[in-house]
């Protein structure tokens, strides 16, 4: 079990479950929420990828020594395992590419794992405050308004977006949170919530694979 709000990260490639029968052996091993959350997904990739995830989260399991402890899920769609003396054990699945990630925690836990892509410029108005659009323009010195984010930028914003997104799946609140309140503090490892002060949780990025990006969120304090 891990212990004391330590995260683990477990990461498979998705591509050998494009094969059906693959997908059939997989679909056995799977909890019925996690079933029929792959079966609905009507492209190959996409049932592949939510496929491993469940798999990645029954060898989570198994690592810990909760194999055959059914995963429950929050009214928001969180899993978790709920043990027999009470206690909880977390989960947090996340795909992007040819990848998908699991990680696991003995206190809330929220991953999110992006590939390297074009980001459109126009992004950063729904992702950012005005005076954070300010100072990403100094900061790049960006005189000009390309359509698309340079190299510096995407990784810079790809890096954020996993920190941010892992905190909202953190917490639950998927998309009503306003991602723009979400401050991101390098220094301190820490994400914030801009209209909730004391609010917030230390994150972890996870440099494993090139062009993408992965982090994690743990541990909130008020939530």
């Amino acid at each position: 079990m891990v212990q004391n709000g330590k995260v683990k990260i477990y990461l498979a490639d998705i591509r050998p479950l494009f094969d059906e029968t693959m997908q059939k052996r997989a679909l056995a091993q799977l909890d019925e929420v996690r079933r029929q959350k792959a079966l609905s997904c009507r492209q190959t990739k996409q049932r592949a990828a939510s496929l491993t995830a469940g798999l990645l989260a029954e060898e989570a399991k198994r690592r810990n020594g909760f194999d055959g402890c059914p995963v429950c899920y929050t009214k928001n769609g969180q899993p978790y395992l709920f043990i027999q003396d009470g206690r909880r054990a977390f989960l947090s699945l996340s795909h992007s590419g040819d990848y998908a990630v699991c990680a696991f925690s003995d206190c809330p836990v929220g991953v999110d794992l992006q590939q390297r892509t074009k980001i459109r410029r126009s992004v950063l108005q729904k992702f950012y405050l005005q005076e954070q659009l300010e100072a990403w323009k100094k900061q790049f010195d960006k005189k000009k308004e390309e359509l698309f984010l340079s190299e510096a930028e995407t990784e810079r914003f790809l890096r954020e977006w996993t920190v941010k997104e892992s905190y909202v799946k953190l917490t639950g609140t998927g998309l009503s949170r306003d991602l723009r309140a979400l401050m991101v503090d390098w220094n301190q490892n820490r994400v914030e919530e801009a209209d909730r002060p004391g609010w917030g949780s230390r994150f972890c990025e996870y440099p494993v694979l090139e062009d993408y990006f992965l982090s994690a969120c743990s541990c909130p304090e008020e939530v």
